[in-house]
């Protein structure tokens, strides 16, 4: 559905605008009344717009006020089937934010049946068929169908007195339930599975749930496992009412499906580590420790991972109300007559119509409905995601699955295109699940744009590249408990090194251990101003690993290479030696309680940093500690460099203490996956923090700098100009 607006504006050219170029340029709606109309008529263009705006801290959209859209159309090439033009539509709102769209022309090959969702919620049995139907099509868990391919995890919840208590019956399986019976005191047993029979064929099956514990106020929501409830949950079970909601909806979901009679619930499944009077403390602690070494495998081994997608707590449940309508047609008319090739047409007329039927396509939607949901911002959640064989997501109107095969949403229940827009850029980075080689060769090709890889040669090459989508993305993520920041990613961390069959060091790789060492934190933004804020945690990592760090925004990790085939002429460093204490001596992936690295370094000279004010856009800048910091050229110091990434300012004070000694570390030459011209040296910013007893001197990461090889060769030559073979250990 389109409103009058964008169906006048696509098919009719109302409000175009001649700008001089070869897209067609657009006004928009002009008004935040006008736009929220077109909202509440169910247009899918100005619902995505509105919620665009909702993003934006100082643009109330409830606010009757004057608003600046305008829409332009261009021509691309479809990323699945390069020899085909779509269309790109891009919107400009406020000239502050964007929304990008893709017009897909409707041929035989990508033509899909048009459903009609008719539900007003996604408890319906329409929802559930739809679930089913995408199970039925998807072959990423048929181990199931093998008994010696069966793993269970040592604790389950038992749902087969849920199932007799609804009445549930087979028929062509598909689950049908009777709604006569109260459930409110129907009881729900943890079974050891050391009971299961893994041989039979009836209701064998365990799905696992992904969930936001949040800040309910419901006191179901405190129910979990510890050494004193185990007892109660063993002999006697869980009443149904005692649950939290988002438990109560996923146990009756999951009581339908084929031959499934269990669930996995981590606060019910594994002890909850508590303290207090006649409490074993160390027994509810093993415990924990000894089911994270299992992670990775409870969730491969599911049969679907049900994800409570939408909720920001327990008492938000899995289903929601919605309006069917907004999920109906996705298709326009086109009239692209003006764009580049058709413009160019001399033989169509100017006033010529050419409608060409096209799919629209929000390159957001995904994200929205999906990455950026309340579950997928928690880190535990990644790792849930990734490992299962397939999800199947409750989102905010509708449902959508995920897996190694494909994903769907039941607003496109036919097909959804992978792409994004990255960078001003549509890419296809492929299925987030996808983590076989042509995935990373897929996303290694997206960061070259062209240029020739330099690094064919190295071993795993496309594997390092996934685990650095990985870490970017993780990097991302909150966690309600600080010090799982490197076991909430243990799991995928043991997947990897069976690929890459190297050590594993503190959310890095012992290969290539020194380029991966440059990764950087991403700032902010906002209002014409960059900011940081990340915070540092240095009791779950040592500084030279990103895990110390809690990075909102994110960050960029490090490249794996060699730096073949002048290694002496682009690396300035080597790790010579390492030593990681693990928390837990049989988890080599997951908690650490120290780390050192030995670091033979030819160059380090002592800096010291500033604080900027305006007009500085950027709030840092560092300076050879020799150079005199009351010289000025204008607003800037003799010898100031401004292109640094502070690892966590607001949580390293000490660095701007007057005594604080600093250093400047020339590192590697890169990126490597940009032409030569555009490389910069890259240096590691560290924190004297004294001497050990070996007389190594140790130092604390704090940052990274970049000297470009035009604006700051005077820097990198000052830098370089001394040579010493030091080694000193980073902690």
């Amino acid at each position: 559905m389109l409103c009058r607006v964008c169906v006048c504006m696509l098919r009719g050219g109302t409000g175009q605008l001649f700008t001089g170029t070869g897209d067609l340029t657009f006004q928009h709606h002009a008004t935040t009344q006008s736009l929220r109309r077109s909202r509440e008529a169910g247009c899918l263009i100005c619902i995505a717009l509105v919620s665009e705006c909702r993003k934006q801290e100082n643009f109330d959209i409830l606010e009757d006020q004057s608003i600046s859209i305008q829409a332009r159309l261009s021509e691309t090439r479809d990323l699945s089937q390069p020899d085909e033009i779509i269309y790109r539509l891009d919107f400009d709102v406020q000239k502050k934010w964007s929304r990008t769209f893709a017009l897909r022309p409707t041929t035989q090959e990508n033509l899909h049946q048009l459903r009609t969702p008719k539900s007003l919620n996604t408890d319906s049995d329409e929802v559930f068929m739809l679930a089913n139907n995408w199970i039925a099509n998807c072959h990423c868990a048929n181990f199931w169908e093998d008994p010696e391919q069966r793993w269970y995890p040592k604790r389950l919840l038992d749902l087969k007195w849920l199932r007799r208590a609804k009445g549930i019956g087979e028929l062509r399986a598909l689950q049908i339930l009777s709604n006569n019976h109260n459930l409110e005191h129907t009881k729900i047993k943890l079974v050891d599975t050391d009971a299961i029979d893994i041989a039979s064929k009836t209701n064998n099956r365990f799905v696992t749930l992904s969930h936001c514990w949040g800040t309910p106020k419901s006191v179901q929501s405190l129910l979990k496992l510890t050494s004193r409830s185990e007892g109660r949950f063993i002999r006697e079970g869980i009443e149904f009412r005692e649950f939290s909601k988002t438990f109560r909806d996923v146990m009756l979901f999951v009581s339908r499906l084929d031959r499934v009679g269990y669930l996995w619930i981590d606060s019910l499944c594994i002890k909850q580590p508590i303290t207090g009077p006649g409490v074993n403390a160390k027994d509810s602690e093993s415990d924990w420790l000894e089911q994270s070494r299992w992670m990775d495998k409870i969730y491969q081994k599911s049969f679907l991972n049900v994800s409570a997608t939408a909720s920001l707590d327990g008492d938000q449940g899995l289903f929601r109300t919605r309006f069917p309508e907004y999920l109906w047609e996705d298709e326009i008319n086109l009239n692209p007559v003006g764009t580049n090739s058709i413009g160019a047409d001399r033989r169509v007329e100017a006033n010529e119509d050419r409608l060409t039927r096209c799919t629209i396509i929000d390159v957001s939607f995904w994200d929205d409905l999906v990455e950026q949901a309340p579950v997928n911002r928690r880190a535990w959640v990644l790792q849930e995601r990734i490992m299962c064989p397939r999800v199947l997501h409750f989102c905010k109107d509708q449902i959508a699955w995920e897996c190694a095969e494909f994903q769907r949403a039941e607003g496109h229940p036919e097909g959804l295109p992978t792409w994004r827009k990255k960078l001003g850029e549509i890419v296809d980075e492929g299925l987030f699940k996808g983590l076989s080689m042509e995935d990373g060769l897929r996303l290694r090709r997206i960061r070259l744009k062209g240029y020739p890889d330099p690094d064919t040669h190295i071993p795993n090459l496309y594997v390092y590249e996934l685990w650095k989508r990985i870490v970017e993305a993780y990097s991302k993520m909150k966690l309600t408990v600080s010090r799982d920041k490197l076991i909430a990613l243990s799991g995928i961390a043991k997947r990897f090194s069976e690929d890459t069959q190297c050590r594993y060091i503190a959310g890095m790789w012992l290969n290539y251990l020194e380029s991966q060492l440059l990764w950087q934190v991403e700032d902010l933004f906002k209002d014409g101003m960059f900011e940081n804020q990340s915070k540092r945690d240095p009791s779950r990592a040592p500084s030279f690993s990103w895990a110390s760090l809690d990075t909102p925004h994110g960050l960029t990790y490090g490249e794996a290479t060699d730096y073949e085939p002048h290694p002496d002429k682009e690396l300035f460093f080597r790790v010579v030696k390492h030593n990681i204490v693990l928390a837990d001596d049989k988890n080599e992936f997951g908690l650490i309680k120290e780390g050192q690295l030995w670091l033979k370094v030819q160059h380090l000279r002592r800096i010291r940093i500033h604080r900027l004010e305006p007009p500085f856009r950027v709030p840092f800048s560092w300076q050879l500690y020799e150079t005199d910091p009351t010289i000025r050229h204008g607003n800037a110091r003799m010898g100031e460099y401004y292109n640094m990434y502070l690892d966590a300012p607001e949580s390293d004070r000490d660095i701007f203490e007057e005594e604080a000694e600093l250093y400047c570390m020339a590192a590697a030459y890169g990126e490597r996956t940009v032409k030569q011209s555009s490389r910069s040296l890259i240096c590691l910013l560290l924190k004297l923090r004294g001497f050990r007893e070996d007389g190594c001197r140790e130092f604390k990461r704090i940052g990274l700098t970049k000297l470009s090889n035009y604006w700051d060769d005077r820097g990198q030559k000052a830098l370089r100009e001394a040579r010493l073979d030091e080694t000193i250990c980073l902690c």
